[in-house]
């Protein structure tokens, strides 16, 4: 699994323990997420937990930007962003739920999953990643705004809400930036 390793709990290190799980179903959209229970997890000292998102006012420049260049306004969604996002740098286990169990064995996790303190956060240090290697560029004002520019023209804009991405720009923006951003990622 790309998510997570079987461990025998006996491999589990000093001072760890395996956080509960849970499955959060939604019967309208006939679907279930698997999430850990957080709130077991002991206080996270010195661990960056807040993940930024677009702020009204980088929005609404968006939505000014798209309409005066005449652009057109995209949306897309992330499916299981977390689980697509840069490897976990702590360790944390999970209890199996019921229907995965095997009588002495935990998870130990490689990627964030919902309901971990840090999950939002990694996954936003995953957007970091690959808008860096793409050619987006943080807006000095909002960590969740990113944008290209050529010379002095400006390209494309991407508005993030942790999984949720609202963007506009000309054809180059689209073919060449963003398809490089999302490479490897699924969207919905």
């Amino acid at each position: 699994s790309d998510v997570y390793d079987v461990v025998q709990c006996i491999e589990i290190s000093e001072g760890a323990f395996p956080i509960s799980t849970r499955w959060v179903i939604d019967e309208g959209k006939q679907k279930a997420r698997l999430v850990a229970k957080g709130f077991e997890e002991p206080p996270l000292e010195g661990t960056k937990r807040v993940s930024p998102t677009c702020r009204k006012e980088s929005l609404r420049l968006l939505f000014s930007v798209t309409a005066s260049k005449g652009w057109t306004l995209n949306s897309l969604d992330i499916a299981s962003a977390f689980l697509q996002g840069i490897p976990i740098e702590r360790e944390v286990y999970l209890k199996p739920p019921r229907e995965f169990t095997e009588a002495g064995k935990v998870w130990k996790l490689k990627k964030c999953v919902y309901g971990l303190a840090d999950a939002a956060k990694m996954w936003y240090n995953t957007i970091k990643e690959r808008s860096d290697s793409s050619g987006l560029q943080r807006c000095p004002y909002d960590d969740a705004m990113f944008f290209v520019k050529d010379n002095q023209n400006l390209l494309g804009m991407l508005a993030v809400h942790v999984d949720d991405f609202i963007y506009s720009g000309y054809e180059e923006f689209y073919s060449d930036v963003l398809q490089r951003f999302l490479t490897g990622l699924e969207v919905k």
